[in-house]
């Protein structure tokens, strides 16, 4: 498979994954765990993330590490909903997309790429980070949030 194909697969991915967790819940699930969480919220954070997988999409395929920091993000964002079903033993909305779509896209699209040599070890480590660092983005809007109405 072409490496293009699942840049682009990930862009349908990200929109059924979205899609599932707004109508399986999500908003409501995610309260359990931190108060105040908003709908305002929830389309903000995943407007960025379709604008992130859209460009990595088109960016020039130079631009390897950026580009495939998308696949470290969707792989994190699969440990955020299998993690807590499993520890909590209740269904996390978004685990379906995560699991079927999200997880092989963005190990195939890592593979795809190292067996290339478009992307080296290194170069993983640096888009693993920046994909840490994609994900973590949500999480320090809340805790900034929450720290700010103390």
């Amino acid at each position: 498979m072409n490496i293009e194909i699942v840049f682009y697969l990930m862009i349908a991915a990200a929109i059924l994954h979205i899609l599932e967790e707004y109508f399986l819940g999500w908003l409501e699930w995610a309260r359990n765990f931190i108060s105040g969480v908003t709908l305002a919220q929830f389309v903000v954070i995943n407007v960025l993330f379709l604008i992130l997988t859209v460009l990595a999409a088109i960016m020039d395929a130079q631009c390897t590490i950026l580009r495939s920091s998308v696949f470290a993000l969707v792989l994190f964002n699969a440990l955020v909903h299998i993690v807590p079903t499993i520890r909590q033993r209740q269904f996390s909305p978004g685990l379906i997309t995560a699991l079927l779509l999200c997880l092989p896209l963005g190990l195939l699209g890592y593979f795809l790429l190292l067996s290339s040599g478009s992307l080296t070890l290194r170069g993983l480590g640096w888009s693993i980070l920046t994909g840490l660092g994609w994900m973590s983005v949500p999480f320090l809007f809340q805790a900034v949030r929450i720290l700010i109405n103390k």
